[in-house]
């Protein structure tokens, strides 16, 4: 167990050491005494709160009138701590394991949002070490509790998101995830306020992804989340509405806006100090301090704070800057060292430091370079580093088209509590951020690792590459499709080189160079290799990488050469079977890519699944097509392999019971399978009369797109050792696919996958298909195009295969 979790255990115990060192350094510095120790942890009236809970039973900090302010989930924690052991210590505890673990379930939230160990590793090591994380662990602050349940709903509500963008998530209900992410929101509302309006902005999302996506359940889970949320909270709303009169929430909006902002923008238009401002404001408004505001009167409050900044917008606008700024910005340190007596803060501004004479400088900046002011120098400077990271990594995942539905939820977050807290005025620090720090980080480590990655491939000249397979022909009916990749490819690499057996038609960009063996023109095998080690000799220095496709014949020829010169090598192998070349081939090269779970490489150690690389861009939905009626198509190479016996035999059984149906057999035989094709025509003669069966010979990848948009089904037989991306070019095109293929069990829904060899199994799913409503076909393809989009595009594919260069470490220099 420890081996399978050693990361998340190093990463708990490094978080929980340190908050326990920081709790052992306060306690020791209290005198080991409890209720010094106490009062220092006491930064609000939370205990307060739970104690005159326990002792007079009344939810007041007090004792004379109920609190409107503080919502009631982080003080009656508190309080049954006290009712059981009248002691807050085992809160205390509790509160620092959980702490300990909020690391661990941002570990869990990055990895849901990127799919990315190389983010979401780092994202929880600086969560473990986080000041800000430190000091809230052992604070009777709600911080802590609240980030736990916001992080919670935060998991359960993207969890919820993927299953809905899964094929298979129309065969089972999503509910239970969105029950709890909707049960978590809650608690984490009744912890802290903050989030009681949070649920609006999912709403508005939710309607533009509703409108994208048209799943019908939809707005079902919407209901069930804005249910389970109301539920939470309605107790507290209605406690508030029979002692105060309003079923609202809180008076802490009113509290601190009044109390923080209102000074805030005053102290900016009158130039002086925000305490001064403060208490300046408290004077005209009849106060000596911060009121004591209650729900029953928060709107006169808010009434006078939108007085002031009605008549100073332009200070309220600097206001409003500076909270955000300092949002992003705000270290936390010297919270943690002050609790500690380790600052030792010298008493001048930067301006007064730099209006000394030179040796005063230089002492007092050798005075600052020796304390721990230079700690918070350098975390507020690091903040900066990290505040930039995310702005430009969330504005990179725009430019480049990185975007995904995870993306925008974890900058809804940011953006909302950013926004929220701001009217904090002076008053905002890191503790506001704290909840979604998390997010932050994702997207600042994820545009650093972007910048690394770059950064390797400029230095060490890794995108140039060497690609061999067996064709390069953009009207070729099977491999056309290696034209994209090639143009795709290139798009991330400075160069390519490219040898292929024939080559036809090609249009590829001028950083490739396509070099034939001269199959086109009949050249002998003996003059394949002469020309193969040709261009290998005379390229060498073009190339760093090679990418060996299918033919594992090239490894086997050219692996001694490329090993001498130190390249990386590559090889494509997703046939089910092995055989000896083969397991040669695999284990000359460096890394194996494979798409098949049966592949028979796919439990090899250097083998890495890859997706199938759909050009999603060729292979859509074309709304203007106009598809035939209760049409099947088949399009492969028609040989033994492909089983188009089986399906003739299918459309047999539905034409004797009288289905009206075209099966449309799109591909040619190769010359071995001459044969096959000839016995395949005889027993389709009496079909091809009445015109439900058509041979329609060879069309090329181009041409595919249309073929697969004129059909409403398409059927796949090959084995399960397959993953045949012309499955999942259908899928792309939002068609209904029928495959035999265990590969895809967990891709398609059971009513879409028949026995294998079984025309009478495949027969029955053909009906029931056919007898699908317009509408359930609809949302089915929408899914399918989703999960190509997600797990098989070219595009994501192409990135893969370059990260992999860049993380490959068994390379001879």
């Amino acid at each position: 167990m420890f081996k399978k979790y050693r990361l998340e255990i190093i990463i708990f115990l490094i978080a929980l050491i340190l908050r326990l060192a920081f709790a052992g350094i306060v306690y020791g510095q209290s005198d080991f005494n409890y209720s010094r120790f106490l009062g220092k942890l006491k930064a609000d009236s939370w205990h307060d709160i739970a104690r005159n809970l326990v002792n007079n039973k009344i939810y007041s900090d007090n004792q004379i009138s109920p609190d409107s302010v503080r919502t009631p989930g982080y003080p009656a924690m508190i309080a049954v701590s006290l009712y059981i052991f009248d002691s807050v210590w085992p809160f205390l505890i509790f509160q620092v394991i959980i702490g300990s673990l909020l690391p661990l379930l941002g570990r869990k939230i990055s990895l849901e949002i990127t799919r990315n160990n190389k983010i979401s590793n780092p994202v929880a090591l600086i969560l473990a070490i986080e000041p800000m994380g430190i000091w809230l662990s052992i604070m009777l602050m709600t911080e802590t509790i609240f980030t736990l349940f916001f992080l919670l709903f935060a998991l359960f509500f993207l969890k919820f998101i993927k299953i809905n963008q899964e094929p298979e998530a129309r065969v089972y209900d999503n509910f239970s995830h969105i029950v709890l992410a909707g049960l978590f929101l809650g608690l984490a509302t009744l912890i802290r306020p903050t989030t009681f309006y949070f649920p609006i902005i999912l709403i508005i999302g939710w309607i533009i992804y509703w409108y994208f996506i048209k799943h019908k359940l939809l707005l079902k889970y919407l209901f069930a989340f804005l249910t389970i949320f109301s539920i939470a909270v309605a107790p507290w709303l209605y406690r508030n509405y029979k002692v105060f009169g309003t079923a609202e929430l809180s008076a802490s909006q009113a509290e601190v806006s009044f109390c923080y902002l209102a000074p805030s923008v005053l102290a900016i238009k009158d130039k002086q100090s925000f305490s001064q401002a403060q208490k300046n404001f408290f004077k005209s408004q009849g106060f000596e301090n911060c009121p004591r505001i209650t729900l029953d009167k928060a709107h006169w409050f808010q009434s006078r704070v939108i007085e002031v900044s009605k008549e100073n917008p332009k200070a309220l606008a600097r206001i409003l800057e500076i909270s955000l700024l300092t949002f992003f910005t705000h270290d936390g340190v010297l919270n943690l060292l002050s609790y500690v007596n380790a600052t030792e803060p010298s008493g001048l501004t930067a301006r007064q430091i730099a209006a000394q004479p030179w040796p005063e400088i230089l002492r007092t900046a050798r005075s600052l370079i020796f304390s721990p002011a230079l700690l918070i120098i350098l975390a507020r400077a690091l903040w900066i580093l990290i505040f930039f990271l995310f702005i430009s990594g969330a504005a990179y995942g725009l430019i480049k088209k990185k975007f995904t539905v995870f993306s925008a939820f974890a900058l809804a977050c940011i953006a909302y509590f950013a926004l929220t807290t701001s009217i904090g005025g002076f008053g905002v620090n890191a503790r506001f951020r704290f909840p979604v720090n998390v997010f932050i980080f994702v997207f600042a480590i994820g545009f650093l690792r972007e910048i690394i990655n770059s950064g390797k491939d400029r230095i060490s000249g890794r995108a140039r590459l060497l690609i061999l397979t067996q064709k390069i022909d953009l009207d070729d009916d099977v491999l056309g499709f290696m034209h994209g990749w090639v143009a795709e490819f290139a798009k991330r690499c400075e160069k390519i080189t490219v040898i292929a057996l024939s080559a036809g038609e090609y249009n590829l960009p001028g950083n490739v160079k396509v070099l034939s063996l001269g199959k086109e023109e009949g050249e002998s095998k003996i003059k394949y290799l002469a020309n193969f080690y040709k261009y290998i000799w005379r390229h060498r220095s073009e190339y760093d990488h090679i990418f060996v496709h299918m033919n594992k014949e090239y490894m086997l020829l050219g692996w001694p050469f490329w090993r001498l010169w130190g390249n990386k090598t590559t090889l494509w192998y997703n046939h089910r079977y092995g055989n000896i070349p083969g397991e040669l081939a695999g284990l000359l090269a460096n890394q194996i890519f494979f798409t098949s779970p049966f592949s028979f490489f796919s439990r090899n150690k250097k083998a890495r699944q890859m997706p199938a690389g759909v050009d999603t861009d060729k292979f859509i939905k074309n709304i203007q097509a106009e598809k035939i009626k209760n049409s099947i198509l088949f399009l492969s190479r028609i040989s033994p392999v492909k089983k188009a016996d089986v399906l003739l035999r299918a459309a047999k059984i539905l034409d004797a019971e009288g289905i009206d149906f075209i099966l449309d057999f799109v591909g040619a035989p190769g010359l071995k399978d001459a044969a096959y094709f000839k016995n395949l025509k005889n027993e389709a003669q009496e079909l091809e009369k009445t015109g439900k069966v058509k041979f329609l010979g060879n069309v090329s990848n181009n041409q595919a797109p249309a073929v697969y948009n004129q059909h409403r089904i398409f059927v796949n037989l090959t084995d399960s050792g397959s993953f045949d991306k012309t499955i999942l070019e259908a899928m792309a095109c939002e068609i209904m696919p029928l495959v035999s293929s265990r590969s895809y069990e967990k891709v398609l829904p059971p009513e879409l996958i028949f026995k294998e060899d079984d025309e009478k199994d495949l027969a029955e799913k053909l009906l029931k298909v056919l007898a699908m409503p317009e509408p359930e076909t609809k949302i089915l393809g929408q899914k399918f195009r989703q999960y190509v989009l997600a797990s098989h595009s070219l595009d994501l594919l192409a990135g893969k295969i370059a990260e992999s260069f860049i993380n490959l470490k068994d390379v001879v220099k």
